[in-house]
């Protein structure tokens, strides 16, 4: 087992929010195609005309593709941003760091709910992941698996504005310990996770 840490997305829903806002700002660059063919001459008949019209069709979808692609970037960025708003940081501990091979270890979970928010369930796995890092060719490639070892799902619920969820759940853990090799590591993660 790895020392208990919060590995949710904040970095990943930030640099997702900064992407999709230089996707939208990169939506304008259509434009760009579209003015010099004006000349200086930006009036309405100049605009339509068939010299310029391909260039404005082509800027404007050009520019629409990339504000789109932007919107959608942030809109997921910023969901998950805000779902982290609505709880506080949640304190595990468990009964031991490093158990031995069908040793029953306990976890420990409590979260607080900042505001009323709508849990649609609580997933508790004990997890087993492998990982391979090999050769194909002149390609270096590294395949990640997570085999489920024990599962516990609660069902979704609505938690009101400062009410805590606290919970224990034992895991036991079976099969090969914990290692780390050049090519290949096992690793034994407990993982948590509150669906909003």
């Amino acid at each position: 087992m790895q020392p208990v840490k919060r590995s949710s997305t904040t970095s990943t829903s930030c640099l997702l929010v900064s992407i999709g806002v230089i996707f939208i700002l990169s939506s304008f660059g259509g434009l760009l195609f579209f003015v010099p063919g004006l000349k200086g001459n930006y009036t309405v008949a100049n605009l339509l005309s068939s010299a310029n019209i391909g260039l404005f069709i082509g800027g404007a979808v050009f520019g629409l593709v990339f504000f789109i692609i932007g919107a959608i970037m942030m809109g997921i960025g910023a969901r998950v941003l805000l779902a982290r708003t609505r709880v506080t940081a949640p304190e595990v501990t468990l009964s031991t760091q490093s158990p031995r091979i069908g040793e029953i270890v306990a976890l420990s979970y409590k979260q607080t709910f900042r505001s009323a928010t709508d849990v649609q369930g609580i997933r508790f796995q004990l997890l087993l992941r492998e990982r391979a890092t090999y050769q194909r060719g002149t390609d270096t490639v590294t395949v990640r698996h997570d085999n489920v070892v024990q599962e516990y799902q609660l069902p979704g619920r609505r938690f009101s504005s400062g009410e805590g969820f606290q919970d224990q759940r034992q895991f036991q853990v079976q099969g090969m310990h914990s290692f780390k090799a050049n090519h290949n590591e096992l690793l034994w993660l407990i993982h948590v996770q509150v669906e909003m």
